[in-house]
């Protein structure tokens, strides 16, 4: 019994005490738990997006949806604009290889909207969704607005190097698919 008294008094002795350092302002401790807490929640937000991109390789992909969905509040408020295009991809091709076409359009039609805020149409970052979404409209059956935009993913790879000469004939071949 003496025993767990003295364990009982020694955790008590250990919590004041690392509260006690934790919580002085004198030793400047409080100041870095609070700064740390105050940064935005950036770093968590991109751990988020980091998880999702190994899930989605395995075909996790409830758990790239839900990581996904708990990111983008967050890239939104930090204001990191790429990273919420790319996630709206990604959630964009979750959708279409689980069947659901419509909202991967959705999906990728919110990603078309940032970009259209944030760059020039003729910037090389359309391409792929231009691409992407034209395979959705495909898949739908509307061949109009998959070709149109099939069309427009090659006149953005056309205007840059060779390099991307791959994206262009994957987009041709679709058009004649």
């Amino acid at each position: 019994m003496k025993m767990f008294r003295s364990l009982q008094l020694n955790s008590a002795i250990l919590i004041t005490v690392v509260y006690f350092l934790l919580c002085n302002p004198i030793l400047g401790f409080s100041q870095n738990i609070e700064k740390n807490n105050a940064e935005p929640d950036t770093t968590r937000a991109i751990a988020l997006f980091q998880k999702t991109k190994e899930a989605s390789n395995y075909g996790n992909y409830d758990s790239t949806e839900l990581w996904l969905r708990q990111a983008l509040p967050l890239f939104k408020s930090a204001g990191l604009w790429q990273y919420q295009v790319r996630s709206y991809h990604i959630l964009s091709g979750v959708y279409y290889r689980t069947g659901k076409a419509d909202l991967a359009g959705h999906f990728l039609d919110t990603a078309l909207q940032v970009l259209t805020v944030k760059t020039d149409s003729s910037d090389l970052l359309y391409a792929p969704y231009y691409h992407n979404r034209a395979t959705v409209f495909y898949v739908l059956g509307n061949y109009p607005e998959a070709k149109n935009l099939f069309l427009k993913a090659i006149g953005i790879y056309n205007t840059y190097p060779d390099s991307l000469r791959q994206k262009v004939i994957s987009s041709y071949n679709n058009l004649t698919g």
